[in-house]
């Protein structure tokens, strides 16, 4: 007689993680409304009784998932930096920049999460997405602040915040045929050199 397969379980904070990774890829690819609890437990291969047992609701779901994804790309911002890391305001920030771009090389759908969510209507979900947004501006602005106090810095990079995320989505769609550095290069040179700068600078190269 043949035993039955048996299904292994996952210990609670691993089950975790993944439905909490699935409803990143099928929130990202849906939009938060247009994706159920039904379309997260479907994919995640569970029942939705079992993600009701580690999320009260879409919305507490969705909380966690910006929460850490807004954890990952601070880290990736400072990831390059150390005990010998460029105290040069410029090198710090394109330093920033080469870790904001980085993060984003392999996940598209958090960088769709983030900057993608057209169809966010609930007020709440728009207020933390934009706290979170303004929060990632404050980090690359902290690299400003041996030039400029805290107030300029974030004027300055809320004024640029959109280039990286449009050079980003360009790169995306374009198949990302420049390398990551690369274009993180270029986004740090237009930011830190001006549109003068980036000209002469590729003159230069070419």
């Amino acid at each position: 007689m043949t035993n039955s397969p048996t299904v292994s379980r996952l210990p609670a904070s691993e089950r975790r993680e993944q439905l909490l990774e699935t409803a990143l890829h099928v929130i990202a690819r849906q939009g938060f409304h247009q994706t159920s609890m039904d379309d997260v437990a479907k994919k995640a291969g569970v029942t939705k009784p079992v993600l009701y047992q580690h999320f009260e609701s879409k919305q507490e779901m969705y909380f966690l998932v910006l929460a850490k994804i807004g954890q990952q790309v601070q880290d990736s911002i400072d990831s390059n930096r150390g005990p010998s890391s460029p105290s040069n305001p410029v090198e710090w920030t394109e330093l920033g920049i080469l870790g904001f771009f980085k993060f984003f090389e392999n996940k598209p759908d958090a960088f769709n999460f983030l900057f993608g969510a057209a169809d966010i209507q609930d007020a709440e979900l728009r207020h933390e997405l934009r706290k979170l947004q303004d929060n990632l501006t404050l980090r690359l602005a902290k690299n400003l602040q041996a030039r400029f106090d805290i107030e300029q810095s974030v004027a300055v990079v809320s004024g640029i915040f959109g280039l990286l995320v449009g050079m980003l989505r360009h790169w995306m769609h374009d198949g990302q045929r420049k390398s990551v550095e690369e274009m993180a290069h270029l986004a740090s040179r237009m930011v830190t050199h001006g549109i003068a700068g980036l000209i002469e600078g590729l003159n230069q190269s070419s």
